[in-house]
């Protein structure tokens, strides 16, 4: 039982973790347009710190139950999904160190304990074999987080295009305002009426698709925390264990 608790639990990680992974570097580029070298420093956030991280996690395993230590992970894991959920088009780097870094905690709180009270009940021969089982698992849920989430992402997206589209009409006052602003901003710039005005609604269509997209990466985000935290009830079906390292990596 302990062994197929941890087999989920494994699983639900990968998803999350891969799944995230997945999910910013996509914002980035898609919302704030990003480079891959303005991504790549963001992202550092939540790989850096669990240099220090790491091992402190398993000095802490030798001393308290896995369990404890696999809940608290989880939850900061969950926590950052849903500091994630809340982002708007103005959410960039600064705004995004917090959910990096409460994610980097919760994944070196993570892994560690996670191996450890998957495998702590087997054999020491049979531990490698174990331990590259579960590591398979963790790459599994990755794929099919991945999977899911980009099949949700673009779900949410057109379900998001269609409800803020219904508040785009001749009948809205601050839809008609914005696009007479950008009317007159591409009159200035030197367009014909008819032109200024084609350009004006594709500028409206464009930021209802960007607003869309960032409430389906928020919708994408909370999934990845609503996941992390139901394991974390999933977490106290199994034995408890502790100061058995392993052969977590």
């Amino acid at each position: 039982a302990r062994g197929a608790t941890g087999a989920l639990v494994s699983m639900a990680f990968g998803f999350a973790m891969y799944g995230a992974t997945f999910l910013l570097p996509m914002y980035l580029a898609q919302v704030q347009g990003y480079n891959s070298e303005q991504i790549g420093w963001t992202i550092m956030w939540s790989g850096a710190p669990q240099l220090i991280m790491m091992p402190l996690a398993a000095g802490l395993l030798k001393k308290f139950d896995a369990r404890l230590l696999l809940t608290l992970g989880l939850a900061c894991f969950g926590a950052s999904g849903f500091i994630n959920a809340e982002m708007t088009n103005l959410t960039a780097y600064d705004q995004l160190k917090l959910a990096q870094l409460v994610r980097a905690i919760g994944m070196s709180l993570t892994i560690v304990p996670l191996t450890a009270l998957a495998t702590g009940g087997i054999e020491q021969e049979q531990s490698g074999s174990a331990s590259a089982l579960f590591n398979m698992l963790r790459n599994l849920g990755g794929s099919i987080g991945i999977a899911l989430l980009a099949t949700q992402l673009d779900w949410r997206e057109k379900f998001h295009s269609v409800r803020l589209g219904e508040s785009v009409t001749a009948f809205s006052n601050a839809a008609q305002e914005r696009l007479a602003g950008f009317t007159q901003h591409f009159l200035n710039l030197g367009a014909d009426p008819a032109s200024a005005g084609s350009q004006a609604l594709a500028a409206v269509a464009g930021l209802v698709r960007r607003e869309a997209y960032v409430m389906a990466y928020g919708d994408c985000f909370y999934i990845v925390g609503a996941v992390m935290m139901a394991m974390v009830l999933v977490v106290w079906f199994c034995r408890p264990v502790k100061g058995a390292v392993g052969a977590a990596h």
